[in-house]
């Protein structure tokens, strides 16, 4: 009959209602009461919002900032958000035809600086060879210190490489990360200082060559990684330095200080006289 109409009806009419006030106040949890509507572009102070906001919060939007017959853009020319009425869905847009404007939100406060380490304010960059004092800068300095190198060595759209003759590190337009590198087509370098690791040299005759002398136990220690990444020819090898108890094994074994008999081991890593004496 008409009343039980009339009550399917309200219950229907203010269950949809209720649903859409629970995802508009689920959308408002989630930033979506910062947006804004503004005819044409963005006022300074606001950006457009992208494609991932204007999904997350297209029912705030279509309740509470726009006309119902509709539409409004963000910062992706190609896509619009429809209004209630004709569907409150993002679709194809040409970038040209009028609509309500543009769905803006605050331009979000710079995230505070994080202080550099100390050891990244040395590093440099070269073309094709590092500056004098300087040389290649290991993986593990590129990774510690790629914040840094990004923002003040590199271009934005440069890509730069260490030591290591297949890794490069990529600007901020490519994500400021570390990836593959076949080891061609990069003119510029990124350097650090000469530490004690880099004096040392790597032999495979079993002797040291003229002015330097077996590396001490100390140095093998503080240096294993640059080694194992640098100095070794290959992910296999296993060296010696002065100790006649402990050998260092190659990237394949671990990287790692093992115990050794003296023997059979005919590669050796040396150091400067000069800087095993001091």
């Amino acid at each position: 009959d008409l009343a039980t109409v009339s009550v399917l009806y309200w219950t229907h009419h203010n269950m949809r209602w209720l649903l859409v006030l629970t995802l508009i106040g689920s959308s408002a949890g989630q930033g979506c009461s910062l947006l804004s509507q503004h005819v044409g572009e963005c006022p300074s102070g606001y950006e457009a919002i992208g494609i991932d906001t204007m999904e997350t919060c297209s029912h705030y939007i279509c309740a509470l900032l726009l006309d119902s017959y509709g539409f409004a853009h963000g910062s992706d020319a190609t896509r619009k958000l429809n209004g209630a009425a004709l569907g409150c869905n993002i679709t194809a847009w040409d970038g040209l035809t009028e609509g309500g404007g543009a769905i803006c939100r605050p331009v979000p406060a710079p995230a505070p600086l994080t202080p550099t380490p100390e050891s990244c304010m040395g590093l440099s960059v070269g073309e094709y060879v590092c500056p004098d004092n300087m040389v290649p800068a290991t993986v593990g300095t590129m990774t510690s210190c790629s914040a840094y190198i990004c923002s003040s060595l590199l271009q934005p759209s440069e890509y730069g490489h260490g030591s290591a003759l297949n890794k490069k590190l990529s600007g901020t337009n490519y994500g400021c990360s570390i990836t593959d590198w076949d080891g061609s087509s990069l003119t510029t370098v990124i350097c650090e200082p000469i530490t004690d690791c880099d004096k040392l040299v790597y032999s495979k005759t079993a002797f040291c060559p003229e002015g330097t002398v077996p590396a001490p136990l100390q140095l093998m220690t503080s240096c294993l990684n640059f080694i194992c990444s640098v100095l070794m020819p290959s992910s296999s090898s296993i060296a010696h330095g002065a100790s006649t108890t402990k050998k260092i094994t190659g990237r394949d074994y671990g990287c790692q200080l093992q115990q050794w008999n003296g023997t059979s081991v005919a590669d050796v890593v040396c150091a400067p006289e000069e800087t095993v004496s001091s």
